[in-house]
């Protein structure tokens, strides 16, 4: 019995030269499929070694620092992290060339109209707003974990490093990464489909049962704003989040906090922008889902993503130190422990 090789027929036609050419385009096929899975693998492996190294290197310090029972001085934290930001920036130049950064990353596809930028703000309040929903939801499981995640972003940025890197440093290094390195190197799979895979990567990479989604959100708002526009359009986005969002309305609320005016503030700028988004996102389902049919995601990409072993190991990780974030977090308060998660305290900052 032969060999059948996908589209064989019964047909006379079928020749043996139907039969080379079969088999030479299912080769092909394979060879696609081989290239892509290693692609997909070495994403997910560029954005261990990130977190593994990079992310993670100003927490270790002061956590090996902590634990040595030495007095921390106050500028550390931010000056390691922005250390980690000058990595990330080394981690994407080893992976992508020149080439890639010349012809890929800075790509332009056009200048969005102010009613576009106005509505990618409303669309970041939405998520604000929704994100404070989450966290009103989640609160009883993050009590009996004794979590103290604030809805609107903000730890207290009491530095100038600090400050600095939570303005503008973490923006410019974590979208060269996501929608620079991971979102285009997915492209050639489908739009969608890099979209929403750089921002489920950078979702998970926030490791907080809050801030994930919240992260997951923005990521799909930033992913379509660099793949229709530019990254640099993503990171001024980006820079609007945390330096406004983050520092500067968490600041003022902070001030007010228990008072009506802390209320009307809260409810003018998540909450209501949050309403509106889904009164538009009903309005204009029809075109959403026109757009939606018009790029859609190959069942064969997602497949061959989810398969892969660097995703496999990645999300387990991710998971792991979603749930250590929480269960670690009902060991009695010490020196070693308020280092760790002064630092890992929740935010959304993105």
């Amino acid at each position: 019995m032969t060999q059948e090789f996908p589209n064989q027929t019964s047909s006379p036609l079928w020749t043996s030269e139907s039969v080379r050419l079969e088999k030479l385009a299912w080769r092909q096929e394979l060879g696609r499929r081989a290239i892509a899975r290693s692609r997909m693998n070495r994403v997910c492996l560029m954005l261990l070694i990130w977190l593994a190294v990079f992310s993670q290197l100003s927490s270790t310090g002061v956590v090996l620092l902590s634990f040595l029972h030495l007095d921390i001085p106050a500028w550390l934290t931010g000056a390691g992290r922005l250390a980690a930001a000058c990595g990330t920036v080394g981690l994407v130049l080893i992976w992508k060339r020149r080439p890639f950064w010349q012809n890929v990353m800075f790509a332009r596809s056009g200048v969005p109209h102010a009613g576009e930028v106005l509505l990618w703000v409303l669309c970041l309040l939405a998520l604000q707003g929704a994100a404070g929903l989450l966290q009103s939801l989640l609160s009883p499981a993050m009590e009996f974990f004794r979590t103290k995640s604030k809805v609107v972003s903000g730890t207290a940025e009491t530095t100038v490093s600090l400050a600095l890197y939570t303005a503008v440093a973490a923006p410019v290094t974590e979208e060269l990464l996501f929608r620079g390195a991971v979102l285009r190197s997915l492209q050639p799979y489908g739009k969608r489909f890099a979209i929403f895979c750089s921002a489920l990567l950078f979702g998970l990479v926030h490791k907080n049962l809050t801030q994930t989604p919240f992260a997951f959100g923005f990521g799909l708002l930033a992913g379509y704003v660099a793949m229709e526009y530019s990254i640099l359009w993503s990171m001024s986005l980006h820079i609007l989040n945390n330096a406004v969002l983050a520092l500067g309305l968490d600041a003022l609320l902070r001030l007010l906090s228990g008072t009506w005016y802390w209320l009307a503030i809260r409810g003018a700028l998540f909450l209501l922008p949050l309403a509106v988004c889904l009164v538009l996102a009903l309005v204009f389902r029809k075109k959403l889902a026109a757009r939606r049919e018009r790029d859609p995601i190959d069942p064969k990409w997602r497949r061959l993503f989810f398969r892969t072993p660097g995703w496999i190991i990645f999300l387990v990780l991710s998971c792991v130190c979603i749930v250590l974030n929480q269960l670690v977090k009902k060991v009695p308060s010490d020196l070693f422990r308020q280092a760790a998660f002064r630092i890992a305290k929740s935010n959304f900052v993105a």
